[in-house]
């Protein structure tokens, strides 16, 4: 039973990464999220969830990585089933201010949750959209 719940995690990852990279494949950043969302899952795995975040969140509006950093921060606080940072001490639905906020435990699952998610990400985005993966 335990593996069929796994099962049924990763395919509401899969649907969840695939309808986002199809609602913004005319996008004005869409010939970078291939690239980008290739090196977030690098930088959180390097560098850390908070850090990587933060370099992500930084960018301008209209860009690829504040895109990604966005549609993370919207699955980690309120679109999985049972977000990681529903119940955040200040309510945040902002990654970085759920982050924080919260226990060394909610990170390390954040940060396992949000490699599992952005792996999807990064394999649909291959697959879905033109353009050069560097």
């Amino acid at each position: 039973m335990t593996q069929a719940i796994a099962q049924q995690q990763n395919q509401k990852r899969a649907a969840s990464a695939l309808k986002w990279l199809q609602d913004n494949k005319r996008t004005q950043f869409s010939s970078e999220l291939k690239p980008k969302s290739a090196q977030f899952p690098v930088m959180i795995h390097s560098a850390g969830l908070g850090q990587a975040c933060a370099f992500y969140k930084s960018r301008e509006n209209g860009t690829a990585e504040k895109a990604l950093y966005e549609k993370l921060s919207r699955w980690l606080t309120q679109e999985m089933d049972e977000p990681i940072y529903a119940n955040t001490p200040t309510g945040q639905s902002d990654l970085l201010a759920a982050i924080t906020t919260s226990s060394q435990d909610k990170y390390r699952l954040a940060q396992i949750e949000a490699q599992a998610y952005l792996f999807w990400i990064k394999h649909l985005a291959k697959a879905e959209l033109a353009g050069s993966e560097t």
